[in-house]
């Protein structure tokens, strides 16, 4: 079957299913799958249930208690190629701030559908899984696998996916990758990569009464802070990625003192850095070795203790020229005309443990805007979640010919 027929075929399908596509997704978001706790089994078990179903054959992977992967796969031939789809169950916790509606409503109008998850990633998700139903109605003389991976906590640091690159793709070596998060329905090459520190700043306690008797850590965390802050602002003067743009960083908690008449001899804070390609592993403790030295020129007795918060990723890139680029941004232009824009996600993906650690070349595609995801009122697209659904599909028609 040529490209413009299969895209026909692709369009009548999806428009006869976009009502229960569209269902599928809403009942995604009204599953609640906060991380912490995850609790994606009942997710897990939807997701099986209509895969199973359609003919895949269905696997568990327990990553946690009561929180598997799905490891689904639609073999068309005993040889040829592997190709995978993968994103993730869980969402980032909905918040304290009030939203204009229940986040785990689903709620649907004409253009989008909101709710936490939309974007990040049950947009993805409800796609794949829509285009794993549409392969195989399709029947098309394909060969090799492909491999539909819904994996848990990849909020906290893609444990699913690092558990299954370790365990569940063992015999299995996928010749390329689809991430599903949210990119506007256009190709990411990338992520950027992150450390996470807690930094425990000492000090000595004393009546508030009498402050200069002590050494108040609260105000030592603060020139610490204000110091990260000048650090986040001589990072934008550095090498930009061409499409990771500048490392970051920031302070995002902060706490200390342990009475209102008390000196405090302790404070903490968390800090955030985001790396780009050629940054080392150790790129966030250095600096702060950096800004400590300098401190202690007028605090000379500054004393600290960094605590790595064992959520380390690097950042992952594929190169533009690699097949799997080429064929996503012809697939593109073929389903809508456009030419493929080419960017990379600034936060962290799982394309990190795909890429670096299973050694299989990625990219990142899904519906929905990563400026919107983890936020009140968070949506995506209706129009494309639907043209999700038609570039899987047609990418996979092209991997696995």
């Amino acid at each position: 079957m040529e490209t413009n027929e299969i895209i026909q075929k692709l369009n009548v399908i999806v428009e006869e299913k976009k009502d229960q596509i569209l269902s599928d997704l809403i009942t995604f978001i009204q599953y609640n799958t906060e991380n912490p706790p995850g609790n994606e089994k009942h997710l897990a078990n939807f997701i099986a249930h209509k895969m199973h179903r359609i003919g895949a054959h269905v696997e568990f992977e327990e990553v946690f208690k009561e929180r598997p992967n799905v490891l689904c796969s639609l073999k068309f031939s005993d040889n040829g190629p592997s190709f995978l789809w993968n994103s993730h169950m869980d969402t980032v916790p909905v918040g304290n701030i009030p939203w204009n509606f229940d986040p785990l409503e689903g709620k649907k109008d004409s253009n989008f559908i909101y709710g936490r998850g939309a974007s990040d990633a049950k947009g993805s998700l409800a796609a794949m899984m829509a285009a794993v139903e549409i392969l195989k109605e399709l029947d098309l003389p394909l060969r090799g696998e492909l491999l539909f991976t819904p994996v848990v906590s990849e909020e906290r640091g893609g444990e699913g996916t690092d558990y299954f690159v370790k365990k569940g793709m063992a015999g299995r070596a996928p010749i390329a990758a689809v991430v599903g998060e949210p990119t506007k329905c256009q190709i990411a090459l990338g992520n950027r990569g992150s450390n996470r520190r807690k930094i425990i700043v000492k000090g000595v306690a004393t009546h508030s009464s009498n402050p200069d008797k002590g050494k108040n850590a609260i105000y030592r965390a603060s020139k610490l802070t204000l110091a990260i802050e000048e650090l986040h602002e001589s990072l934008k003067n550095k090498e930009k990625n061409p499409y990771l743009g500048s490392p970051v960083v920031s302070v995002n908690m902060i706490k200390g003192g342990v009475e209102h008449n008390v000196v405090p001899d302790q404070a903490e804070i968390v800090v955030d850095r985001r790396r780009i390609p050629g940054e080392g592993e150790n790129q966030l403790d250095e600096e702060i070795e950096q800004i400590v030295e300098r401190i202690r020129q007028t605090d000379p007795t500054f004393e600290y203790e960094i605590v790595n918060l064992n959520m380390d990723k690097n950042p992952a890139m594929t190169n533009d020229s690699h097949f799997i680029v080429e064929k996503s941004a012809n697939t593109i232009y073929e389903l809508t005309g456009r030419k493929a824009s080419l960017t990379g996600i600034k936060a962290g993906t799982d394309m990190t443990n795909l890429k670096n650690d299973g050694n299989v070349p990625s990219i990142i595609y899904g519906p929905g805007d990563m400026g919107v995801a983890h936020t009140v009122d968070e949506f995506v697209p209706i129009n494309e979640v639907l043209e999700a659904v038609k570039f899987y599909v047609l990418l996979a028609t092209k991997v696995l010919k």
